[in-house]
């Protein structure tokens, strides 16, 4: 994947300035990052294939980035960030 094939919602970009996350490390996420771990987004949104994936904190490993993606068009690998957060890795990791 490469950033061109990444695009930025309206909402994501408010959100990422509001919550402090910047673009690149998003892109970082999704381009080179380890995924921790994936949902499918069913309630509350249409009928868009949506998905909430986890990724690790780059420099705090008690948080996890958490980054819900539409799938623009998935024939040519082209996704939308809908909106991106920070929250505690254990609210992920069950013991």
């Amino acid at each position: 994947m490469e950033e061109k094939q990444i695009r930025f919602t309206k909402h994501c970009e408010k959100r990422l300035i509001e919550r402090g996350i910047t673009k690149n490390i998003i892109y970082h996420c999704l381009i080179k990052g380890e995924l921790k771990g994936i949902l499918e987004q069913k309630e509350g949104f249409k009928s868009e294939d949506k998905y909430r994936i986890y990724y690790e904190h780059l420099d705090n490993k008690v948080y996890d980035i958490i980054i819900i993606i539409s799938l623009e068009t998935p024939e040519k690998h082209l996704i939308s960030v809908v909106t991106a957060f920070i929250q505690k890795k254990n609210r992920r990791v069950k013991k």
